[in-house]
């Protein structure tokens, strides 16, 4: 198992596995706009720094951070990096591998001198909620928000040893 940033090489394959995982989760309609924010890798990987984890050179998961001064940012706290699409490979998930890029981003947000990691996560995740627990991420309600037709993200928040 390898973690690394992402290359322009990798960004059909990354928005491949975030399609994957997310019509997993969601079904196979009713996200379309979302479908095509998560295809565009290329335009976020200036405004975001995308990792991948890959098992025996195949690419097997991703998730970006996103810098507290980016346009993407749709939490803001200075002093955090948010991490968002977050996905493993559907075949390939419930090894660790979600744990492991979380891992690599809270690292990564620790070099660069930030104090949490902060996400949101829709509401009918129930799943990526526990999970998120279960990582010592904690709720943050001063962080959800309300997004198309009433639906919420919740906020979560996991602070770093520094």
């Amino acid at each position: 198992m390898e973690v690394r940033t992402a290359a322009v090489a990798d960004h059909d394959a990354i928005a491949e596995v975030l399609v994957r995982a997310y019509e997993a989760a969601w079904g196979p309609s009713g996200w379309d706009q979302y479908r095509q924010e998560l295809s565009d890798v290329a335009g976020r990987s200036d405004l975001s720094e995308i990792l991948v984890v890959s098992v025996d050179g195949t690419l097997a998961g991703t998730i970006t951070l996103v810098p507290p001064d980016s346009p993407m940012r749709a939490v803001h706290d200075p002093a955090a990096i948010e991490v968002r699409m977050l996905a493993v490979e559907p075949a390939m998930q419930r090894r660790g591998l979600a744990t492991t890029l979380i891992a690599a981003a809270a690292e990564r947000a620790s070099v660069l001198g930030h104090r949490a990691l902060i996400l949101q996560s829709d509401e009918d995740l129930t799943a990526a909620h526990a999970f998120y627990e279960r990582l010592g991420f904690v709720r943050r309600p001063d962080f959800d928000e309300v997004v198309d037709e009433g639906y919420r993200a919740l906020g979560y928040e996991l602070t770093l040893d520094q």
